[in-house]
C-alpha cells in the first residue's frame, strides 16, 4: 500500500512493516506526544537499546515476512512476536533477533498502547 508514514515520507510498506522498523527509527517519535511518556520508561529505554544494538529494521522485516506474518494487523504481529522464540528457533541468522526477543515485544508492545498503531491508519 502507498502512504504517508509518520514521518512525513510516502513510501510502499505495511502496518506491521513499519511497526518493526520503529524501533531503529525511534529518534522521530521523540518530538510527538503520544510517546513522551515512553522515553522516561528506563525499562522501555533499556529495551531499545538492547534491540537496536542487537538487530536492524531490515532483519525483523525479513524475518517477519519469512515466518509470513500479517501484514497489515498490528495485533497479529505482536502475537508472532510474543511466540517467536519457538517458531524462528531454526532460522540460524535470526539468533540476534531472537536474543532480544522479550526487549523487542516490550518495545512493540508499548508503542502501539501508546497509539502507533493509530499512526499506521
Amino acid at each position: 500500500m502507498l502512504k504517508l508514514n509518520c514521518f512525513g515520507e510516502i513510501f510502499n510498506t505495511s502496518k506491521c512493516f513499519d511497526l518493526l522498523c520503529a524501533p531503529q527509527y525511534i529518534e522521530k517519535l521523540k518530538s510527538d506526544p503520544r510517546f513522551s511518556s515512553l522515553f522516561s520508561d528506563t525499562v522501555f529505554v533499556a529495551s531499545l537499546s538492547d534491540v537496536n544494538s542487537n538487530t536492524r529494521a531490515s532483519k525483523l522485516c525479513n524475518l517477519y515476512a519469512e515466518l509470513k506474518g500479517d501484514k497489515d494487523n498490528p495485533d497479529k504481529c505482536l502475537q508472532l512476536i510474543q511466540k517467536l522464540d519457538s517458531i524462528a528457533n531454526k532460522t540460524e541468522w535470526a539468533s540476534a533477533i531472537l536474543s532480544v526477543q522479550p526487549q523487542l515485544q516490550y518495545v512493540l508492545e508499548h508503542l502501539t498502547q501508546n497509539g502507533y498503531s493509530d499512526i499506521l491508519g
